[in-house]
């Protein structure tokens, strides 16, 4: 594995770097969001720490970021195209795979409550 520089990328590009890489840019967008002026200090150590650890007065910030799909073949279409191994149309932009979502609100409901009753069993 690639070490992990100060600015928290990395020299290479496989799967936990790239996630990691992913992880401290939404963390920064997030903080730009909110205008709240924060150092990061490291990544997360994997076992027990948020993803991202940043720092400010002294004190310690630590920042979760979970990623969610509607189906497995959406975070396919993503991450294949993040690790580089198929490229984005000269358009700069692509259409999800599996078509427009008519509802997309019904459906985050109808995968919540199949969840939820399966767990209950």
């Amino acid at each position: 594995m690639a070490a992990l520089q100060e600015d928290g990328t990395t020299s290479a590009s496989n799967g936990v770097d790239l996630k990691r890489q992913h992880e401290k840019a939404v963390a920064d967008e997030l903080l730009k969001t909110l205008e709240f002026e924060s150092a990061f200090s490291r990544p997360g150590n994997d076992k027990n720490e948020p993803e991202v650890i940043y720092g400010k007065d002294g004190k310690t910030l630590g920042i979760e970021i979970a990623t969610a799909y509607y189906d497995n073949s959406d975070a396919k279409q993503e991450w294949t195209l993040a690790r580089g191994e198929r490229q984005l149309s000269e358009e700069g932009y692509e259409f999800r795979e599996k078509g427009v979502i008519k509802n997309p609100d019904d459906l985050i409901c109808r995968k919540g409550s199949g969840r939820t009753r399966r767990q209950m069993r």
